[in-house]
């Protein structure tokens, strides 16, 4: 999973972040583990 700081290159200046979706196999991980990284961002 990341965390993205975004820009647009016509607006340098104004930035946003872009957080990836875990997939399936990471879910099912996360599951096992009881750990909800939907909570840690």
């Amino acid at each position: 999973m990341t965390r993205n700081t975004m820009r647009m290159p016509l607006a340098a200046k104004h930035r946003f972040t872009l957080l990836s979706k875990s997939m399936p196999l990471q879910e099912a991980a996360f599951q096992l583990l009881g750990f909800d990284p939907k909570r840690v961002q």
